[in-house]
């Protein structure tokens, strides 16, 4: 069986700045960031990225906020895993017929890293009559692009979006084009794939109190 492997290059810098400190209503304002340059030899090169502040307002109150832009790259597996085949019964949405066809286990080496932008801001309450006690609240926003999911030929809705002109979204292999619904199209082949699957989007608030 082949092997493969996967070759990383990467540097990283990072700064942190007091910027201001000791005036009313700033006891300190400091501000970091950091960014990282990585270099794959399978899917090529990333940059991910944080800038943040914290502005202290005084010894009880603090008020701080994220932006950062992070890479998530396809394992090996998911690139070039070698293809597993076995038979299985499928009923086919497309044509409505049923029978046994193979199901195939593939790898894709077109994968693109996904990449992420998180947002996030908040406080942290840390009154002076209470020693130890702390309050953080946090908003963020996280927003994912080139999502990696797994993805079955045979599903309902795959199959749907490949009849609607979305070609990567056609994992089953036919005799015919997809526009005939005859059984005599019932496929011979499923794929199961990894695919950069559209976009995520979440948003949400944290807060811990200790």
């Amino acid at each position: 069986m082949p092997t493969k492997s996967e070759n990383v290059t990467e540097g990283a810098v990072e700064f942190y700045v007091p910027l201001i400190k000791d005036l009313p209503f700033i006891r300190a304002f400091n501000v970091n960031a950091a960014a990282r340059y990585t270099e794959y030899s399978t899917v090529g090169p990333a940059v991910a990225w944080k800038i943040g502040a914290v502005w202290r307002i005084n010894g009880q109150f603090r008020v701080r906020g994220a932006e950062s832009r992070d890479i998530g790259a396809p394992t090996l597996s998911q690139l070039f895993a070698p293809e597993e085949e076995n038979l299985s019964g499928f009923t086919d949405e497309l044509t409505g017929a049923s029978g046994t066809t193979e199901f195939r286990f593939v790898s894709n080496p077109n994968l693109k890293p996904e990449v992420a932008r998180t947002v996030t801001f908040g406080f942290i309450y840390q009154p002076n009559w209470l020693r130890g006690a702390s309050l953080s609240v946090d908003y963020y926003h996280l927003y994912i692009n080139n999502v990696i999911s797994d993805v079955f030929g045979g599903d309902p809705t795959v199959e749907k979006l490949c009849s609607e002109g979305a070609t990567q979204y056609c994992l089953t292999v036919r005799p015919f084009p997809v526009s005939d619904t005859s059984a005599n199209n019932y496929p011979t082949a499923v794929l199961f794939e990894s695919l950069n699957n559209g976009r995520l989007s979440t948003d949400g608030v944290d807060a811990d109190l200790s």
